[in-house]
Protein backbone atom coordinates (compact mmCIF):
# COMPACT_ATOMS: atom_id res chain seq x y z
CA UNK A 1 0.00 0.00 0.00
CA UNK A 2 1.14 3.29 -0.75
CA UNK A 3 1.55 6.31 0.97
CA UNK A 4 -1.24 7.66 -1.02
CA UNK A 5 -3.52 4.46 -0.51
CA UNK A 6 -3.16 5.23 2.99
CA UNK A 7 -4.10 8.39 2.96
CA UNK A 8 -7.42 7.47 0.97
CA UNK A 9 -8.52 5.25 3.09
CA UNK A 10 -8.30 7.55 6.58
CA UNK A 11 -11.67 8.87 7.26
CA UNK A 12 -12.79 5.80 6.17
CA UNK A 13 -16.52 4.84 7.41
CA UNK A 14 -14.57 1.97 8.87
CA UNK A 15 -12.47 4.23 11.06
CA UNK A 16 -15.19 6.33 11.84
CA UNK A 17 -17.32 3.11 13.45
CA UNK A 18 -13.46 2.46 15.09
CA UNK A 19 -14.02 5.50 16.78
CA UNK A 20 -17.20 5.17 17.77
CA UNK A 21 -16.35 1.83 18.92
CA UNK A 22 -13.36 2.70 21.72
CA UNK A 23 -15.26 6.05 22.45
CA UNK A 24 -18.77 3.65 23.44
CA UNK A 25 -16.61 1.37 25.25
CA UNK A 26 -15.26 4.57 27.33
CA UNK A 27 -18.14 5.88 28.38
CA UNK A 28 -20.09 2.39 29.31
CA UNK A 29 -16.87 1.67 31.09
CA UNK A 30 -17.41 4.61 33.23
CA UNK A 31 -20.87 4.39 33.49
CA UNK A 32 -20.50 0.96 35.08
CA UNK A 33 -17.39 2.16 36.95
CA UNK A 34 -20.11 5.02 38.34
CA UNK A 35 -22.63 2.71 39.35
CA UNK A 36 -20.74 -0.32 40.81
CA UNK A 37 -19.04 2.59 43.02
CA UNK A 38 -22.77 3.79 44.33
CA UNK A 39 -23.62 0.68 45.18
CA UNK A 40 -20.18 -0.22 47.01
CA UNK A 41 -20.32 3.38 48.40
CA UNK A 42 -23.96 2.32 49.94
CA UNK A 43 -22.66 -1.36 51.72
CA UNK A 44 -19.69 0.65 52.82
CA UNK A 45 -22.05 3.44 54.77
CA UNK A 46 -24.22 0.18 56.21
CA UNK A 47 -21.39 -1.96 57.19
CA UNK A 48 -19.81 0.93 59.16
CA UNK A 49 -20.37 0.99 62.76
CA UNK A 50 -23.84 3.07 63.76
CA UNK A 51 -22.13 6.10 64.70
CA UNK A 52 -19.78 6.29 62.04
CA UNK A 53 -22.27 6.36 58.67
CA UNK A 54 -22.80 9.61 58.60
CA UNK A 55 -19.58 10.53 58.89
CA UNK A 56 -18.49 7.51 56.19
CA UNK A 57 -21.25 9.05 53.99
CA UNK A 58 -20.13 12.45 54.08
CA UNK A 59 -16.16 11.13 53.26
CA UNK A 60 -17.85 9.48 50.09
CA UNK A 61 -19.01 12.97 49.13
CA UNK A 62 -15.40 12.95 47.03
CA UNK A 63 -16.01 10.25 44.82
CA UNK A 64 -19.51 11.50 44.15
CA UNK A 65 -18.49 15.18 43.28
CA UNK A 66 -15.43 14.29 40.92
CA UNK A 67 -18.15 11.96 39.47
CA UNK A 68 -20.17 15.09 38.75
CA UNK A 69 -17.26 16.67 37.27
CA UNK A 70 -16.79 13.98 34.83
CA UNK A 71 -21.01 14.23 33.98
CA UNK A 72 -20.28 18.15 33.69
CA UNK A 73 -17.60 17.21 31.21
CA UNK A 74 -20.49 15.34 28.64
CA UNK A 75 -23.15 17.82 29.40
CA UNK A 76 -21.14 20.49 28.47
CA UNK A 77 -19.38 19.25 25.29
CA UNK A 78 -23.30 18.68 24.40
CA UNK A 79 -24.33 22.32 25.26
CA UNK A 80 -21.14 23.53 23.23
CA UNK A 81 -20.73 21.68 20.33
CA UNK A 82 -23.97 23.08 18.93
CA UNK A 83 -23.00 26.62 19.45
CA UNK A 84 -20.15 26.09 17.38
CA UNK A 85 -20.32 28.01 13.91
CA UNK A 86 -17.82 28.55 11.31
CA UNK A 87 -19.58 31.78 10.23
CA UNK A 88 -18.65 33.32 14.08
CA UNK A 89 -15.05 34.34 14.59
CA UNK A 90 -12.44 32.30 15.66
CA UNK A 91 -12.37 33.64 19.02
CA UNK A 92 -16.08 33.78 19.70
CA UNK A 93 -15.88 30.25 19.05
CA UNK A 94 -12.93 28.89 21.57
CA UNK A 95 -14.59 30.77 24.07
CA UNK A 96 -17.63 28.75 23.91
CA UNK A 97 -15.29 25.44 23.62
CA UNK A 98 -13.27 26.57 26.42
CA UNK A 99 -14.86 25.46 29.43
CA UNK A 100 -16.02 21.61 27.98
CA UNK A 101 -12.01 21.37 26.95
CA UNK A 102 -11.11 22.47 30.90
CA UNK A 103 -13.94 19.83 31.72
CA UNK A 104 -12.35 17.46 29.51
CA UNK A 105 -9.04 17.71 31.32
CA UNK A 106 -10.14 17.79 34.53
CA UNK A 107 -12.58 14.84 34.38
CA UNK A 108 -9.52 12.69 32.71
CA UNK A 109 -7.39 13.83 35.40
CA UNK A 110 -9.65 12.53 38.18
CA UNK A 111 -10.34 9.31 36.92
CA UNK A 112 -6.89 8.83 35.94
CA UNK A 113 -5.68 9.59 39.60
CA UNK A 114 -7.27 7.06 41.51
CA UNK A 115 -10.91 6.00 40.01
CA UNK A 116 -12.66 9.43 40.84
CA UNK A 117 -11.09 9.70 43.78
CA UNK A 118 -12.53 6.67 45.50
CA UNK A 119 -9.63 6.39 47.68
CA UNK A 120 -10.40 9.79 49.47
CA UNK A 121 -13.98 8.74 50.28
CA UNK A 122 -13.18 5.29 51.49
CA UNK A 123 -10.05 3.51 51.43
CA UNK A 124 -11.80 0.15 50.05
CA UNK A 125 -14.00 1.68 47.40
CA UNK A 126 -11.16 1.78 44.92
CA UNK A 127 -10.08 -1.83 44.79
CA UNK A 128 -13.56 -3.52 45.14
CA UNK A 129 -14.97 -0.86 42.42
CA UNK A 130 -12.69 -1.75 40.01
CA UNK A 131 -12.64 -5.96 40.47
CA UNK A 132 -16.65 -5.74 40.42
CA UNK A 133 -16.02 -3.44 37.33
CA UNK A 134 -13.29 -5.60 35.43
CA UNK A 135 -15.35 -8.86 36.18
CA UNK A 136 -18.32 -7.24 34.89
CA UNK A 137 -16.84 -6.26 31.43
CA UNK A 138 -14.70 -10.01 31.33
CA UNK A 139 -18.12 -11.82 31.52
CA UNK A 140 -19.51 -9.28 29.20
CA UNK A 141 -17.06 -10.76 26.80
CA UNK A 142 -17.23 -14.43 27.41
CA UNK A 143 -20.93 -13.67 26.53
CA UNK A 144 -19.81 -11.93 23.33
CA UNK A 145 -18.57 -13.65 20.41
CA UNK A 146 -14.90 -13.98 19.84
CA UNK A 147 -13.11 -11.61 17.11
CA UNK A 148 -12.52 -13.08 14.18
CA UNK A 149 -9.11 -14.44 13.78
CA UNK A 150 -8.07 -14.51 17.15
CA UNK A 151 -6.80 -17.95 18.11
CA UNK A 152 -9.49 -18.79 21.29
CA UNK A 153 -6.60 -19.54 23.63
CA UNK A 154 -5.43 -15.71 23.25
CA UNK A 155 -8.87 -14.41 23.25
CA UNK A 156 -9.65 -16.45 26.40
CA UNK A 157 -6.29 -15.39 27.90
CA UNK A 158 -7.07 -11.63 27.68
CA UNK A 159 -10.74 -11.66 28.24
CA UNK A 160 -9.80 -13.15 32.00
CA UNK A 161 -6.35 -11.91 32.66
CA UNK A 162 -7.42 -8.32 32.61
CA UNK A 163 -10.24 -8.70 35.20
CA UNK A 164 -7.64 -11.68 37.13
CA UNK A 165 -4.69 -9.08 37.18
CA UNK A 166 -7.56 -6.27 38.68
CA UNK A 167 -8.08 -8.31 40.81
CA UNK A 168 -4.60 -9.54 42.22
CA UNK A 169 -3.21 -5.50 42.53
CA UNK A 170 -6.74 -4.75 44.52
CA UNK A 171 -6.19 -7.69 46.58
CA UNK A 172 -2.44 -6.94 47.50
CA UNK A 173 -3.62 -3.05 47.76
CA UNK A 174 -6.03 -4.55 50.30
CA UNK A 175 -3.44 -6.50 52.28
CA UNK A 176 -1.18 -3.62 52.37
CA UNK A 177 -4.07 -1.42 53.90
CA UNK A 178 -4.57 -4.25 56.43
CA UNK A 179 -0.67 -4.37 57.48
CA UNK A 180 -0.75 0.09 57.27
CA UNK A 181 -3.29 0.25 59.37
CA UNK A 182 -4.45 -2.77 61.74
CA UNK A 183 -6.55 -1.01 64.17
CA UNK A 184 -8.76 0.55 61.63
CA UNK A 185 -9.15 -2.17 58.80
CA UNK A 186 -12.01 -3.01 57.45
CA UNK A 187 -12.57 0.71 58.17
CA UNK A 188 -16.20 0.67 59.79
CA UNK A 189 -15.36 3.55 62.65
CA UNK A 190 -15.63 5.88 59.53
CA UNK A 191 -12.77 7.99 57.81
CA UNK A 192 -9.53 8.31 59.28
CA UNK A 193 -8.19 11.36 60.81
Amino acid sequence: MTVRNRRATLGSPADGRRLGEIALSTILTAVAGIGVSVVVSLALVAVARRGARLATARQLLWPIGTVVVFVGYFWSFSVAFPWLDARLPGIVNFLILILPVIWFFKSIWLVVTGLFRADDGHPLLAPITSTITAWIFGALALRGAQPVGMPHPVWLVTVLGGPLSITIVAWIATRRLKRLYPEHYPFRDGPLA
